[in-house]
């Protein structure tokens, strides 16, 4: 029936989606009637230095998007409770996209190291955007696939070259 055609156009054999350095970029190429749709669609929660933006033990379908500010992961380490910074979040950074997948809490403690401002966006506000326009929410799904997979694939480098 589809003969040589595709229903989606996929990227073919050994194209690459994207360099490592844009693998951390949410929705780069999209238009700004796209980001205003989402933004729309989505929930905005302003937050101060030091306060917790994502609780260890939150468990929701749901990514964020940081629009303003600086945030940390931080982990717990040891008996006594001690944290450690894992990784920073600036503005344009992706949290949470696991989490979206699969309902599983994040595991650790995010807290904003600046003030100000994330976007939170669940299933139901990605439903809310794929009855209105199809294309985007499949762009949003496709891009957070494509920066889970970078992530990975950092991890697994990563992992290798310790052994070595």
């Amino acid at each position: 029936m589809w003969g040589d055609m595709s229903f989606f156009d996929y990227p073919t054999g050994g194209e690459r989606v994207g360099s490592e350095e844009e693998e951390q970029y949410f929705l780069a190429d999209r238009i700004e009637d796209d980001w205003a749709l989402l933004l729309d669609h989505s929930r905005r929660r302003r937050f101060r230095a030091g306060e917790p933006v994502i609780e260890p033990n939150d468990a929701e379908r749901a990514f964020y998007l940081v629009i303003e500010g600086t945030l940390e992961a931080v982990g717990q380490e040891g008996r006594r409770g001690r944290t450690r910074p894992l990784r920073t979040f600036a503005s344009g950074a992706l949290i949470g996209e696991l989490s979206f997948f699969d309902g599983r809490p994040l595991g650790v403690l995010v807290r904003a190291v600046t003030d100000g401002e994330v976007v939170r966006v669940g299933v139901e506000e990605l439903d809310e955007v794929a009855r209105l326009r199809p294309e985007l929410a499949r762009a949003i799904l496709f891009d957070l696939g494509r920066i889970v997979a970078g992530r990975l694939r950092h991890a697994q480098s990563s992992a290798k070259a310790s052994l070595v």
